[in-house]
């Protein structure tokens, strides 16, 4: 009998996937900081109207800054940004919400840094092949108003709690 896996289904949910059927995936994400007013963040509000840290999926052949600059600025965003420094990690198991036969063990890396707020945005996010339903778009969020029900999961709010802890605890003039 194959071994089955839990796995969180992006969007709400859990799936059962064969063990056969996980593939490694790691990401890089940033928890970005408006340089100029300090009391925003930008976030990317997911399909399913909760936010996420900006990032994806590291290539083989990148660094991880590499990732970070071209999921950030290139892909998600359009806004380039200065890292600062590490908030740490977390990892788990997912599925797409169209391709549930298929789960990754997902291993997520996190920075922090900061970033310009009065650059202008992308305004449309490539889906990568999924449906627009999956369409997500970035926004600079206010600080002060997050709560961790807001997020699309506890482990991306504890890590922008720790992101702003180190932020606005460090003593770096930014």
């Amino acid at each position: 009998m194959p071994r089955l896996i839990k796995v969180n289904r992006l969007g709400g949910g859990k799936v059962e996937v064969e063990a056969s059927q996980i593939k490694e995936r790691v990401g890089v994400y940033a928890m970005l900081f408006d340089w100029q007013t300090k009391k925003r963040v930008l976030l990317v509000r997911m399909f399913n109207g909760k936010l996420t840290a900006p990032g994806g999926e590291k290539e083989p052949y990148e660094t991880f800054e590499e990732a970070l600059r071209r999921e950030v600025t290139v892909e998600e965003c359009g806004v380039p940004f200065s890292i600062m420094g590490q908030c740490g990690f977390c990892e788990g198991f997912v599925a797409l919400p169209d391709l549930v036969e298929v789960g990754y063990h997902s291993t997520a890396l996190f920075f922090y840094g900061v970033a310009d707020g009065n650059r202008p945005l992308i305004t449309r996010i490539q889906n990568h092949g999924h449906d627009d339903e999956y369409e997500v778009r970035p926004e600079w969020v206010d600080i002060s108003c997050l709560t961790v029900d807001m997020f699309v999961n506890e482990a991306v709010y504890s890590q922008f709690r720790m992101a702003a802890r180190k932020m606005f605890t460090t003593g770096v003039a930014w």
